[in-house]
């Protein structure tokens, strides 16, 4: 196996990089998605029955808000700490170099 293929120090750090990316490149397409897709529709009837409606909508547009919001904070945290890690290995690498 070739030292870059290896799973530890900078093979984490890159996959938790390329993950944060794959997340956010989702999140996108979703929100994109939804965006282009919802429909409103405005309900007839009495009161109960258009504050009922309007009130799932709410919900549910409350829910998928919050995945998203979920979704977005595990991405940057993975980004975050991928590069965190990455710059470290690298700066360890070239202030070991510099030393011998």
């Amino acid at each position: 196996m070739t030292k870059w293929l290896k799973f530890s120090g900078l093979g984490i750090a890159v996959s938790m990089i390329i993950i944060g990316i794959a997340i956010l490149i989702y999140i996108v397409i979703i929100a994109v998605n939804e965006f282009f897709i919802y429909k409103a529709s405005l309900p007839t009837g009495s009161l109960e029955i258009i504050l009922g409606e309007a009130a799932g909508v709410l919900i549910e547009a409350v829910i998928r808000l919050a995945f998203l919001g979920v979704a977005l904070a595990a991405s940057t945290a993975l980004l975050r700490y991928g590069v965190e890690q990455y710059k470290n290995i690298l700066f360890s690498s070239t202030t070991s170099k510099e030393t011998k």
